[in-house]
């Protein structure tokens, strides 16, 4: 047989039996090994690496979602925290009179406010008259919301006084003096319903008449009072 004609044999049998060796695109798939059309990537090591970078992926992507849902911005909300409140009282007698007025602003719990007192009250024994009016700073701490209890003290800052004793008048402006009050309140919507005990003492020094003539003696002031006020709670 001449070197031609074997040649060519070779290449009939290689071009017959080499198809049959070959997996058909069917066969590789189903057995897990397909990748191209090309079997750029038949063994089981090249598989396994690309399942591996394509999980990898996978997490990176879904780490990166969770990342932009945690920096969303959270929804803008409004939180006053204020409380207003207004208190009123008066106390009146066969011979004593009182009124008071206070106001109070709170912000998440501390509160300040102002207070006013006017007092006058006659002797039992004597045709003598005293009379008063006194301002406070008032300092204060809320607890609770919807049922709270407010603690908080008073600072006398400025007054004047006045001791009618017949045709005589004594008068001074030099006041010292610091209560206490606590209260308790009950919020229904945005208004409060308030009741509170104040307690106060003053003593006005330095009392005089025109002229110059101390009287003395000081004038010492004791006043306890229930007060009932109303409120504007904004959470």
């Amino acid at each position: 047989m001449t070197l031609r004609k074997t040649i060519l044999l070779l290449t009939l049998l290689l071009a017959g039996v080499l198809p049959c060796l070959l997996p058909s695109k069917a066969d590789a798939q189903k057995r897990g090994n397909w990748i191209s059309a090309s079997y750029s990537c038949r063994n089981r090591f090249c598989l396994d690496t690309r399942n591996r970078d394509a999980v990898r992926a996978d997490r990176a992507k879904d780490l990166i979602r969770r990342g932009l849902a945690k920096r969303k911005p959270k929804p803008f909300k409004l939180e006053l925290k204020l409380r207003l409140r207004d208190f009123r009282g008066t106390i009146s007698g066969s011979r004593s009179s009182a009124e008071i007025m206070s106001q109070n602003v709170i912000y998440d719990g501390f509160g300040i406010g102002e207070s006013k007192l006017k007092f006058k009250t006659n002797s039992s024994q004597y045709p003598i008259t005293y009379e008063s009016e006194t301002s406070t700073r008032d300092f204060s701490y809320t607890f609770g919301e919807d049922w709270s209890l407010t603690l908080g003290v008073s600072l006398a800052y400025s007054g004047n006084a006045k001791v009618r004793f017949l045709n005589h008048i004594y008068q001074s402006e030099k006041i010292l003096g610091s209560g206490y009050f606590v209260g308790v309140g009950l919020r229904i919507s945005i208004f409060e319903v308030l009741l509170r005990k104040t307690s106060l003492e003053t003593t006005f020094e330095e009392l005089k008449r025109s002229g110059g003539v101390p009287l003395g003696k000081d004038l010492k002031l004791k006043m306890e009072k229930y007060l009932v006020g109303f409120g504007l709670s904004f959470k």
